[in-house]
């Protein structure tokens, strides 16, 4: 039987696309440049220029590290998978992690109002840590989250690719936090999300099942006996 390769196939395994950037940024080009989402083009080169240089774990000992810029451009590759072709979203996903990693202030981005708001709500502030204690700061950066359906969107894309990834960069302990906060802070979003734009019903659904799917696949190996 003739079977066609899928669009995958032809320009690398995914697996492959996990550490290589290359087929992930084309992708998205092509769709940007299509659609058009002006925004979203020079948000993908802001984002490279602002994470130049600095690395991210990928918890796999063929390859330990791979450039941090792979993150946030998986997220809106992910995205744009779902069926979401936001401007401001897709931008705000690229850029999600620049002011909070790169020093640089949200109101400073080139970029919309929207967009510099939507990044200000997914930045934490470590000053507020030092004066109030991580739990309250926790809390306010997840109430200021829920203003936001964009922002709750994209920490939802975020937290799945953190879970798909932090089995060998972080402890047991770490990862049992990080499961814990999922349920109980992440998982939670969904619904205001679905309130708000009904349109995402769709992806969000897709991205709960994502999560829970691999808490599920993680749980075993977070919570065996020492």
């Amino acid at each position: 039987m003739d079977v066609k390769r899928s669009t995958a196939a032809k320009s690398g395994t995914l697996q492959n696309w996990m550490y290589d950037g290359e087929p992930m940024k084309k992708r998205l080009e092509a769709a940007a440049q299509k659609m058009p989402l002006s925004q979203t083009m020079q948000a993908l080169a802001y984002m490279e220029k602002a994470h130049a240089g600095q690395l991210r774990r990928t918890g796999n000992p063929q390859q330990p590290v791979v450039p941090y810029a792979i993150h946030p451009l998986s997220l809106a590759v992910h995205a744009l998978a779902l069926g979401i072709t936001d401007d401001d979203l897709l931008s705000a996903a690229l850029l999600h992690d620049v002011c909070e990693d790169c020093d640089i202030a949200c109101a400073d981005l080139p970029f919309s109002r929207n967009v510099q708001e939507i990044v200000s709500r997914l930045t934490k502030d470590a000053g507020c840590a030092e004066r109030s204690g991580k739990e309250a700061a926790l809390a306010e950066y997840f109430e200021n989250l829920q203003e936001s359906p964009e922002a709750m969107l994209i920490k939802l894309l975020d937290r799945v690719n953190n879970l798909a990834s932090m089995s060998g960069c972080f402890s047991k302990a770490k990862m049992r936090e990080y499961i814990e906060e999922s349920e109980r802070r992440i998982l939670p979003m969904a619904e205001p999300i679905r309130a708000a734009r009904p349109e995402w019903d769709a992806p969000v659904f897709l991205l709960e099942y994502q999560m829970v799917s691999l808490i599920t696949a993680l749980r075993p190996l977070v919570y065996e006996r020492l």
